[in-house]
Parts: C-alpha cells; structure tokens; sequence
C-alpha cells in the first residue's frame, strides 16, 4: 500500500533522470534500477510500520485500559503528525523531495550508472520517508479504516510534494492535525475498540 501511494510523488525525479539517461542504451534498466532504490526505502518503511503495528496491537491487547482506549493511540499516532510537520526536519526533507536534481546532480557520475542509479533512487526515497512518514502513520491510524481518509492523505502529499502551494501547507496542516488530535482525546471518554 505504501508504495502504491508513494511511488506518484517521485515523478518529478523519473521525469528528471529520464533526460540524464534518454541517450544511453541501458535506459530502461536504470529507470527501473531508479524505482528499485525508491521502493527499498520504502518497503523498509513498510516494514517497521507494520512490526510497530504488531507490537502496538499485542500491547493493547494484552492491556485492558488500552483495549478499552483505543482512541487515545489514534490520537497520539494524529498528534505526533500534527508536531512533526511543525519541525525543521520535516521542512528539509519537503524542500529536498520537491527538488530531485539535486539527488542527480550528487549522485550521478555516470562511470558505474547501475551503482549511482540506486543510490539516487534510495537517497530520494529516504529523503520521501523523512517528509512523509508521519502522515504515513495517520494513514495506518485513522485511515485503514476510511477509504475517505486514506485517499484525503494521499492528495494532500502529492500536493504538499509536487505543487509551489506545498511548501505554504506544511505549517497550517500540522495545526488541522493537532486540532483533529486534540478533538480524538476529548471524546475518547467512552471505551471503544479499533481492530487493526
């Protein structure tokens, strides 16, 4: 799912390193090695995301008082979203993921193209998990459960990543977030159970 969701975002870079490679005759093995490199950084994400997702769940499930407050972990998972689109960090990986020559230009060199292929492919990947890995982590709180939430998540990174109007919404969206947080803990007085 991850990567089904990620791997739009990264047109910008497959449309820039196309025109490095168009004239060499391995082009479309290094368009591929370029996706190979994307999707490791990801599917290591994935990977974490769902041993965390194990761990949470066998923590809750052998907790009564988290099995019975399941909200209080979507509002937290919703919180630390809402904060971390707030930080420098999360400002760098989004200037960097919204300027993939840059990834070329430091790591093209031509002589070992298979080689610098793939490190431009994972270096913008990991670059990708920095600035999207918490509204990632939304999407596996609230939005497994809402096609609405889920598709809501995906437009607002392909805007956020792709568009001049991105880099305005980091702020005001950590701000929704955190309010939507903040809303979640307030009504989660009543017990109820998420299945995830």
């Amino acid at each position: 799912m991850i990567i089904a969701m990620m791997l739009p975002t990264a047109s910008s870079l497959l449309n820039a390193f196309a025109r490095v490679v168009q004239g060499r005759r391995q082009h479309r093995m290094l368009m591929t090695l370029l996706v190979v490199g994307f999707i490791l950084a990801w599917l290591a994400t994935g990977i974490v995301f769902r041993v965390s997702g194990m761990a949470v769940n066998t923590l809750v499930n052998s907790n009564a008082w988290l099995s019975a407050h399941t909200r209080l972990l979507a509002a937290g998972a919703v919180g630390v979203a809402g904060l971390y689109q707030l930080t420098p960090l999360k400002n760098r990986c989004l200037t960097a993921c919204r300027s993939p020559r840059g990834f070329i230009y430091r790591h093209w060199r031509g002589g070992r193209a298979g080689a610098d292929t793939m490190r431009i492919g994972l270096a913008y990947g990991l670059s990708c998990v920095g600035c999207c890995w918490a509204l990632m982590l939304v999407m596996f709180a609230l939005g497994l459960a809402s096609l609405a939430w889920m598709l809501a998540l995906a437009a607002y990174m392909a805007i956020e990543k792709n568009t001049m109007l991105g880099g305005r919404l980091r702020i005001p969206m950590g701000i929704i977030l955190l309010a939507i947080a903040a809303t979640i803990a307030l009504t989660a007085g009543s017990p109820t159970h998420v299945h995830g």
